[in-house]
């Protein structure tokens, strides 16, 4: 081990020629720093690279040396047997930040490196107690406070009008993912900066650059940032990622082979994109056309998120939500969105172009359950783009044009004209959709959803037309009737039974001798399966007729 200390101290001294030896310098002090054995070796040696003129050749990437130190700090917490203690190792490493008078660039990304490791450090220590003094993740601390972020600071004004340089610094800065956005910094030109490196990565697609491995810190770091931005800067990042959203949906729009969106390069941008928004809407400022912006942006982006997945992106489900219910406020700042959406819709069948459709109805789905709308807007603005794509091939927006339908029965408003509409309107949507579960072109699951949304609104409109419960009682009892396959026939008195469930008083047991008769000419287990589905009915229902009527024809005891 002293031979190769020797050689490596020799190696990073002055007087070295450098070139394309430099990685086989960088890939000996990784594998033998955090292998030494001797304390004064260890001292040699990051001394040594601590003060090397090796760093500063015009072809090294600075930002290689955070990688360095970082691989050393992490081979460091995996020896199970260091003969240099983990308090001695980190303390030989205090004592070299401390020795600095003049930082340089190089010794700050050395620093940087260090701090990325604070984490891990933490983890060990929990589950291994490798520092018994309890004094490293204490270093962390120090060193960030007393070190990197005064260095920092002072260094991203001196380069700020030198981007290669500034670029490295906010680099270094991100993956340590610190949220004090403040320290003195110009964070406007640092959320810039960062965000013109987002963009580089879009155009390069390069997982393997320092951005590419690093695009959830930067993101994280950006949330952060652009939380307590001015609004001048959020502004323009919002006019910026509009655009930026846009061109790369253009270029996907074009595709005509499929492609798989859920791979790290778009999901990168999916969760860079999200984060920035998050930001923006924690923001104090008010910001013009925020909410509308996002959904532009979700808009655009929704072919990464078809592939990739919503459920548990907690970011996204809230710029979303919190941004669709701004926007349902009234039904003129709703249009105003939706209009837009739907001129950025081509006619194309390509991938891209179905993700912008699918966004368009679940927009409406989720703002029309919220918002007051007229029969005027229904007839000529909203049933024209259902039907556009009630009928489509594609099963998802085929299922979401039958939910903003739904969404229409359950609006809020309770004036007579949209009650009116919807009146008249249940019995043809019900004939369309009884059309296509005919045809398998809608799931069991989807049919009995769209009753039991129909069910749960027909108490509201039989207040003002008391006979529509039992003309849609009669129109399913027909469907029943006149179906010849059983499997059809036990799902269509499935739905038959759950509309019982909009009666009331004595009523119900009519419609009850009528469900128990089809019920018996049906063949096991269909039978079982429907008196079960009527029992549950009638529990559910409190109505003492419904009771009544059950005991009284026993039919618990066949259950």
């Amino acid at each position: 081990m002293q031979r190769e200390v020797d050689y490596l101290v020799n190696r990073l001294g002055p007087g070295q020629v450098y070139g394309d030896n430099v990685s086989e310098v960088t890939r000996g002090i990784v594998y033998h720093i955090p292998r030494v054995r001797d304390r004064k070796q260890l001292q040699r040696l990051v001394n040594a690279m601590f003060n090397s003129k090796i760093w500063h050749i015009p072809a090294l990437d600075i930002l290689e040396l955070y990688e360095v130190t970082q691989a050393i700090f992490r081979w460091k917490l995996k020896i199970s047997e260091p003969s240099i203690s983990i308090k001695d190792f980190y303390d030989t490493w205090n004592n070299a930040f401390y020795s600095i008078r003049t930082w340089t660039l190089p010794q700050l990304a050395i620093l940087s490196g260090v701090l990325s490791t604070k984490t891990e450090f933490l983890s060990v220590q929990q589950q291994y107690f490798i520092d018994d003094s309890s004094s490293c993740a204490r270093m962390y601390d120090d060193w960030m406070a007393k070190h990197f972020l005064p260095v920092w600071t002072v260094m991203l004004e001196k380069y700020k009008s030198l981007p290669p340089k500034f670029e490295q610094l906010v680099l270094m800065y991100a993956p340590l993912r610190n949220k004090r956005s403040g320290v003195g910094i110009n964070s406007g030109n640092v959320i810039q900066c960062l965000f013109n490196l987002v963009i580089k990565y879009i155009t390069s697609k390069d997982d393997s650059s320092f951005v590419g491995r690093h695009l959830n810190d930067i993101a994280f770091v950006l949330n952060a940032l652009v939380s307590d931005g001015s609004q001048a800067v959020l502004s323009s990042i919002l006019h910026q990622l509009c655009q930026v959203s846009y061109d790369l949906s253009l270029k996907e729009l074009t595709r005509q082979e499929t492609v798989r969106y859920d791979v790290k390069y778009y999901a990168n941008i999916m969760f860079t994109f999200v984060l920035i928004l998050d930001g923006c809407l924690h923001n104090k400022a008010r910001i013009p056309g925020l909410h509308h912006q996002a959904i532009m942006i979700l808009f655009y982006i929704n072919f990464i998120v078809q592939d990739f997945g919503k459920e548990e992106f907690h970011s996204y489900q809230r710029v979303y939500q919190v941004s669709a219910s701004i926007l349902a406020h009234n039904v003129d700042i709703m249009n105003a969105s939706l209009q837009v959406l739907l001129g950025n819709i081509w006619k194309t069948d390509t991938k891209a172009n179905t993700s912008r459709i699918i966004f368009m109805l679940e927009f409406l789905e989720t703002t029309l359950l919220h918002i007051p709308i007229n029969s005027q807007y229904i007839d000529k603005v909203l049933q024209p783009i259902i039907m556009s794509y009630i009928h489509s091939t594609n099963s998802i927006v085929r299922e979401n044009a039958h939910a903003v339908q739904l969404s229409i029965f359950q609006s809020p408003n309770t004036s007579e004209t949209p009650i009116a509409w919807k009146s008249i309107s249940l019995k043809p949507y019900l004939e369309l959709i009884l059309t296509q579960f005919a045809s398998n072109l809608v799931s069991k699951e989807q049919l009995l959803t769209v009753y039991e949304t129909i069910n749960s609104q027909l108490p509201y409109i039989s207040i003002k037309y008391p006979g529509i419960v039992e003309e849609l009682l009669q129109f399913t009892f027909s469907k029943v009737r006149d179906c010849s396959k059983i499997p059809t026939k036990v799902v269509l008195s499935e739905c038959l039974i759950l509309q019982c469930g909009a009666l009331s008083g004595d009523g119900i047991c009519k419609w009850l001798d009528t469900c128990q008769e089809l019920i018996t000419q049906l063949p096991q287990p269909g039978q079982l399966e429907l008196k079960w589905k009527m029992w549950e009915l009638v529990k559910k229902s409190r109505n003492d007729a419904a009771i009544q009527w059950w005991y009284t024809h026993d039919i618990h005891v066949r259950l």
